[in-house]
């Protein structure tokens, strides 16, 4: 009959089919059920005109992330009812737009601005446009997670994906490549 697809069935379906169009009725469902739901999140840390912007990217980070997704709702699936398997994926989904949100427009400008007053402030007789060329005379993994996290401004996932290694190692990379360039700077 006409009963309507749950999200967690249009997941599975998504899921197992390699079919762009059947991926392509997960993110229909969402889009018409839940486009409100994402846009108010957005909304609530945003409050201006890039909360389309963030939607939008939220919708590809989901599209991305179907299969996570799916196999997380998976293993709740013999505790929920269907009513609240969909509450657990729309809660998922939620946590995917917050995340993406704080990392892509907060953390990043925070860090950026971090990072320019520690560095111009230990070394404010040196003139800004030296600071990218200390970095590259940096041990080429630390100046490469810099520039990439700094000057292009990308995620960890991102850069891990371009440098292929650990995320996590992303993020030593870039501490390390921090102190080096404090102390070339200071010297």
């Amino acid at each position: 009959g006409n009963e309507k697809t749950s999200l967690f069935q249009a997941l599975e379906q998504a899921y197992y089919s390699k079919k762009e169009g059947v991926k392509n009725l997960f993110l229909e469902i969402l889009a018409n059920d839940y486009f409100e739901f994402l846009y108010l999140i957005c909304l609530s840390y945003l409050k201006d005109d890039r909360t389309m912007d963030a939607v939008q990217e939220t919708f590809i980070k989901v599209y991305e992330k179907i299969d996570v997704i799916y196999l997380a709702a998976a293993e709740k699936k013999d505790e929920l009812n269907a009513e609240e398997l969909d509450a657990y994926i729309r809660e998922y989904i939620g946590r995917l737009a917050r995340n993406f949100i704080i990392d892509h427009y907060f953390r990043r400008k925070r860090k950026v601005e971090e990072l320019n007053d520690s560095l111009y402030n230990s070394v404010s007789e040196k003139p800004k446009s030296n600071l990218w060329e200390v970095v590259n005379s940096l041990n080429n993994v630390y100046c490469q997670a810099l520039v990439y996290k700094f000057k292009n401004g990308w995620s960890r996932a991102r850069i891990a994906e371009e440098m292929q290694i650990p995320q996590k190692r992303v993020d030593r990379y870039v501490g390390q490549g921090l102190s080096l360039l404090k102390q070339k700077l200071a010297s």
